[in-house]
């Protein structure tokens, strides 16, 4: 054997063993985010967001230093096959919005006053420097090293599902687990309501993409996902939280539009509203079997759980399945009237959002001028709308006003809001005191101006762009695999959350974790 013969084989066995060992600790990593990092507590509720926080600190750290290396050693082998130009022509362009984001975070926190706590972040959050580093490795490793997503995503579903099923014996006043701090404010063993509902709003989105995808992929599967989508619909109606009815809007709106295409998939979008709408219902006649088991209440659990709206919204799933059924069989050719619906339904939207920010404008400069809606809080924007978001959107924007033209663009570091709210010369402290009294607001409750504040609008322009790329790319290419739209459902989902939440340890990690197994099989699949 020639000695360039040795090399090469050499080289291609080098190569191979690098991707085995990163494939291995992704997998490893993946693991015991499904099945172990969701019951992880010390001390029960108490510590239960530091908790979690600093186990996904030990993990994000041991994939980075256990796969970096041989990651870097597999990358320039990949390079010195296909050349500069062929290794870079198969990046797609959305990537290079997630390689921006880190280079910008990574400017933004060099540049940063706030260095010491911006390297972990805010006590109790910890999304600073280096979570957002173990955020973007998780992505790129995950992407280029998954193996084993049909082991993975059932892992997935089970850890999730056990964790919803969880909250909603909670919601019921069943506590299987005794837990240290255990109130109706916290839930399963994810915590704080609007923690549980960050996680929850990256699972019940992946669980009806799934579901709507895995329609004539056999029986037993279909019968397993509409299982996991039934338990995300009931864990997500009855925990509490306003922007989860977000998460519910989005997915149906989403599923609508793209099935507008293809009878089959009109019939796939009409059995997922089935079972979304039929959980709700179940859960109704729960809460009239025991009226008073339930320890919890809210707006959106009583329009879900306790009113009509769901039950109409079964009824007619089931009678248009039923007409679907018949003009597929009869081969009758609706397309053009399909398509037509889909743009009627996304222009009746925007026209429903630009009348209600006209109203809320109108009512807001002139209070009392739009008649019977003027005393509705909604059409009001002062500091006690959308629950007090008046007060952390405002405090976020004049943080960012107060900024110069260079922290302007590149932020005050990562997870440095609170320290843009407090420090002094801030035109927001007054108003956040005054509000919130001595509890520290470390984000402004909306994703997108707590990112403008800590990295700018370079760094806001590059993460809504890649979510955003990412999102479309997913649902585009849906057909490739079911995990693929699934993947494309939950960065839609967490999305519309967290326009009202915020980025924290239960739902950063696992919205980077889909996104990097939508763009591994998109890839591999292409």
């Amino acid at each position: 054997m020639r000695t360039t013969e040795k090399k090469t084989i050499v080289k291609r066995t080098f190569s191979q063993v690098m991707y085995n060992v990163s494939s291995f600790y992704v997998f490893l990593y993946l693991l015991l985010m499904a099945v172990f990092f969701p019951f992880f507590l010390t001390w029960g509720y108490r510590n239960a967001g530091t908790d979690k926080a600093m186990l996904f600190r030990f993990l994000g750290l041991g994939l980075l230093i256990s796969v970096l290396p041989c990651a870097c050693a597999w990358w320039i082998c990949q390079m010195k096959k296909l050349g500069w130009e062929g290794f870079f022509r198969e990046v797609p362009d959305s990537d290079w919005l997630v390689a921006a984001y880190l280079i910008i975070t990574t400017v933004s926190y060099f540049c940063s006053q706030n260095q010491e706590e911006a390297f972990w972040g805010a006590k109790g959050w910890y999304i600073g420097f280096m979570t957002q580093i173990i955020y973007v490795a998780s992505y790129f490793f995950i992407s280029r090293f998954l193996r084993g997503e049909k082991l993975l995503i059932p892992l997935f579903a089970a850890g999730s599902g056990v964790s919803f099923l969880l909250g909603l014996l909670n919601r019921f006043s069943i506590y299987p687990l005794t837990l240290e701090g255990a109130t109706p404010s916290f839930i399963a063993t994810l915590g704080n309501i609007n923690w549980y509902c960050g996680y929850w709003s990256v699972f019940f989105p992946l669980a009806a993409g799934l579901f709507y995808g895995l329609r004539g992929k056999g029986r037993l599967l279909r019968l397993c996902g509409g299982a996991f989508l039934s338990v995300c619909t009931a864990a997500g109606a009855v925990q509490g939280s306003d922007s989860a009815m977000l998460v519910f809007a989005t997915v149906v709106i989403v599923l609508f539009c793209i099935s507008c295409k293809d009878y089959n998939a009109r019939k796939s979008f009409y059995e997922t509203l089935i079972v979304i709408a039929g959980s709700c219902q179940v859960l109704r006649v729960i809460r009239i079997l025991f009226p008073y088991a339930m320890n919890y209440d809210s707006a959106p659990a009583e329009l879900l759980t306790k009113g009509n709206a769901t039950l109409y919204v079964l009824i007619a799933a089931l009678l248009l399945w039923g007409v679907f059924y018949q003009i597929e069989k009869k081969n009758i050719k609706i397309q053009k009237f399909m398509e037509m619906e889909r743009v009627t339904v996304l222009v009746s939207l925007c026209l429903v959002f630009a009348v209600f920010l006209i109203l809320l404008v109108q009512n807001t400069t002139k209070p009392g001028s739009i008649g019977p809606l003027s005393d509705k809080g909604i059409f009001t924007f002062n500091e006690r709308w959308g629950s007090s978001r008046g007060v952390t959107w405002t405090a976020g924007l004049r943080v960012f006003e107060d900024q110069t033209f260079w922290k302007k663009l590149i932020g005050l570091g990562p997870d440095s809001f609170a320290y843009g709210v407090y420090k002094e010369g801030s035109t927001a402290v007054q108003m956040v005191t005054d509000a919130f009294g001595g509890s520290r607001l470390t984000n402004a409750h909306n994703e997108w101006i707590t990112v403008l504040v800590n990295t700018g609008i370079l760094g806001l322009l590059s993460c809504m762009g890649f979510f955003f790329a990412k999102t479309v790319r997913f649902i585009k290419d849906r057909q490739v695999s079911p995990l693929v739209l699934a993947c494309g459902l939950a960065l839609a989902g967490y999305m519309s959350h967290n326009l009202f939440s915020f980025q924290q340890v239960l739902n950063g990690p696992f919205v980077f974790i889909m996104m990097g197994i939508g763009e591994a099989v998109l890839r591999r699949e292409k």
